[in-house]
Order: structure tokens, then sequence, then C-alpha cells
């Protein structure tokens, strides 16, 4: 990935405009959308002040285009881990199976988008993909159903949930990183 496309992408993952990182990092919304469009490189100081921005190592930044897919799958999995969580922590959407199911499909999505490219996503079909593995997605989570919706049940001690989430969506999400 090239560092104007992992500039972009970051972006997008924080919701910020382009305005927004050329005023945070100190350039003009030009400068910045030259980095983005890799048409020019940012100096050292700007990649310092947005590895600041996103909290990451300038490394990162600066080996944008050396990242593995390893460490795409390992980003995939992180933003992944953010959104599954919040929806942990909504006991489930109001003990709804069903919901439960297609929020997880829309987050890992959401995730997948965020790391990987647009030109990658549609040459593997995406979206066709992302909405017929949501019966997959049902049949994995299958085994929790009477738990989730069971009302009185409370959501951390339902064994196993978030780690089979992550171990079938890594799966789900493996061949977009082949």
């Amino acid at each position: 990935m090239s560092l104007g496309k992992k500039l972009k992408q970051l972006r997008k993952e924080y919701k910020y405009s382009q305005a927004v990182v050329a005023r945070d990092i100190e350039v003009s919304q030009q400068a910045y959308s030259f980095y983005e469009n890799d048409k020019k490189k940012p100096t050292m100081p700007v990649i310092a002040r947005l590895a600041r921005l996103y909290q990451i190592p300038m490394s990162e930044l600066l080996n944008a285009e050396e990242n593995t897919k390893e460490q795409q799958m390992e980003k995939f999995i992180e933003v992944l881990t953010r959104r599954i969580w919040a929806i942990i922590d909504l006991k489930y959407l109001n003990n709804n199976f069903f919901d439960l199911c297609l929020v997880i499909e829309e987050q890992a999505r959401i995730s997948l988008m965020s790391v990987q490219s647009r030109e990658i996503l549609e040459k593997k079909e995406f979206d066709l993909d992302y909405t017929t593995l949501g019966k997959l997605r049902g049949d994995y989570l299958e085994p929790f159903k009477e738990e989730i919706e069971n009302k009185n049940q409370d959501t951390e001690l339902i064994p196993n949930l978030v780690e089979t989430i992550f171990l079938k969506e890594k799966e789900i999400a493996s061949k977009y990183f082949e």
C-alpha cells in the first residue's frame, strides 16, 4: 500500500476531513491532498506530526508500502476488535440474535474496507461475498443463539463468543489478503 493510500485509510478510519488533518499537521489542504494522491511525499517533520495525530509509530508510515499481508490482517483484526467490543457492550442489541449477526457482518465489512484498498475488494467481488456470508455468520454464531437471546445472561459470561467471532471473521477476510 502506498503512503498516500495509507494516509487516506487512516483519515477515513478516524473520520477526519482532509481540511482537519491538514490543519492539525500544519500544512495546506492542497499539500495534504497531494500526499494522499501520492503526488508529493511529506517531509520528516510532517510524517512525525501525522504519526502523532494517528497515534502510530513513524515507521508504520515510512514503511507503508512494505506492509505485509500479515500486518494488514492484524490491522483488520484490531479495527474489528474495537467495533465488536462496542457491540458486545450493547448487550447483543437487546438480545436479538438476527440483529447481532447483521451488525457483526456490517462491522466486519467496515473494518475490512478500512484496511484494504477498494481495487482489491472490487476484484474479489467484495459486496456479493459479504452479503451472502451473512448466512455463514448465522451458522457460526448458532451455538451461541440460545445464550444470546437469554435476557438474563450476562454478555461477559458467554464463553468463547468473542474468540469465535474473531477467528471466523479472520477466516472469512483472509481471501482479501492473498
